[in-house]
């Protein structure tokens, strides 16, 4: 699932360390994605992404998009991202 107005801002850069390109979204640091194509990387993130996104709204909070997410906030996001295993899938 991709989100619909979406307001993230995405990377794609190539990681010499892993061999492939990673998938990056600036308003959520913790997040990242792998991939043998750019094109791979990129919505492989904005995945990993709708899916905090949605555990988020399943869960009745409130979602702030963009930059004015503030740093305790962006630190909650990637925590609920890291504890519902979100981030297992990019391994």
């Amino acid at each position: 699932m991709i989100l619909t107005n979406d307001r993230y801002t995405y990377r794609v850069t190539w990681s010499e360390e892993d061999e492939e390109y990673v998938g990056l979204c600036a308003e959520l640091p913790g997040l990242s994605w792998l991939a043998a194509t750019p094109e791979e990387a990129l919505v492989g993130i904005q995945a990993v992404v709708a899916d905090v996104v949605s555990d988020i709204r399943d869960n009745g909070e409130d979602v702030a998009f963009g930059y004015a997410i503030q740093a305790g906030e962006r630190t909650r996001l990637v925590s609920r991202g890291e504890v519902f295993g979100i981030l297992e899938e990019q391994k």
